[in-house]
């Protein structure tokens, strides 16, 4: 297989990748080391739901939590080892948080008819002085994804140990809250009393390794209907 550009595969909203950035942090583990090198590397599968009839979209999200400055690595080379797909990537999303770096992208997909391969993966980063930082990791997911839609995955999960989570953004499409959905917040008049700014939220439902991220249709925040 040849290579596959992600510089067209824009179709992530900036709200959803934030989504996807707060996953990461929350699962990776602090690390007191100043060796330069990638501390954890984390793979998964995102399948996103436009509406309650249609099968998802699906695309690969790739994060490090970096020892080194993540700040200064420009490219990431992913490489599927067993089938040859190849992603070069030179929008690289970076950011800080405490004393922790990461460095990743959310829109990796593949050609149509195709499937994210499972297996061992190669990730290569390239910081400014073209200097590399070389990770292997290995995505293990269920295909039945694929042919499932949004009513189907609150089984689905649970008999996976998944868990279930929401996102709500803002009137302007802006992240403010994302975590457990708790019964403070299993409806629209609820979430609308604690965030009074709250637009529009979706449900994300997440595997305990990450591995598969499913994002539910995107719902209003309407309090006068409830």
């Amino acid at each position: 297989m040849g290579k596959i550009s992600s510089k067209s595969f824009h179709l992530f909203s900036v709200s959803l990748a934030s989504v996807l950035m707060c996953i990461f942090m929350l699962f990776s583990v602090s690390c007191t080391q100043v060796v330069p090198e990638v501390k954890y590397s984390n793979l998964s599968v995102v399948f996103e739901y436009k509406n309650d009839n249609a099968l998802p979209t699906a695309r690969l999200c790739v994060f490090v939590e970096s020892i080194s400055d993540a700040r200064r690595f420009e490219n990431i080379n992913i490489k599927a080892v067993e089938n040859g797909f190849t992603w070069d990537v030179s929008d690289v999303v970076k950011i800080k948080s405490y004393d922790r770096m990461y460095a990743g992208n959310t829109t990796l997909i593949v050609p149509d008819g195709e499937k994210i391969p499972t297996g061992e993966y190669n990730i290569t980063f390239y910081n400014a002085d073209a200097e590399k930082v070389e990770s292997k990791t290995v995505l293990t997911y269920d295909s039945e994804f694929y042919d499932s839609k949004s009513g189907d995955i609150p089984e689905m999960m649970r008999k996976r140990g998944g868990k279930k989570n929401i996102a709500i953004y803002d009137k302007e499409g802006k992240l403010i809250y994302y975590g457990e959905r708790t019964d403070k917040l299993d409806d629209t008049r609820k979430i609308w009393n604690k965030y009074r700014n709250a637009g529009s939220f979706n449900e994300v439902w997440k595997l305990p390794n990450n591995s598969v991220i499913c994002v539910m249709p995107l719902e209003q925040v309407v309090p006068s209907n409830d």
